[in-house]
């Protein structure tokens, strides 16, 4: 979670956005997520018992998510979370729900 120093600015909705890829997740029903760290190695995750904001948030830019099941990516860039999908009507709630934070 972002220190108070944190809340403002590109971290604070980086912060936001891990909170609603997380929020959104659950709508679907996603049940595993692969988090791959910039250096390459792979953890899976179940989505709704891992605390996926803040995984997102520890992680360095240049990590993925990915998320099989609705065919998505999320990359962590430097200045937020950039959603890219094969198109299916949940892959693109996710991609809406996370573009949507204000920045």
């Amino acid at each position: 979670m972002p220190r108070d120093s944190e809340r403002t600015g590109e971290a604070s909705r980086l912060w936001r956005q891990c909170v609603a890829l997380a929020g959104v997740l659950a709508e679907e029903g996603v049940g595993t997520v692969e988090l791959i760290d910039a250096a390459g190695a792979s953890r899976s995750m179940r989505a709704r018992a891992a605390d996926l904001p803040d995984a997102l948030w520890s992680s360095r830019a240049g990590s993925t998510l990915r998320v099989e099941t609705l065919g998505l990516r999320v990359d962590r860039g430097a200045d937020g979370l950039r959603v890219s999908s094969d198109g299916s009507d949940a892959a693109t709630r996710v991609r809406n729900a996370v573009d949507a934070v204000p920045g």
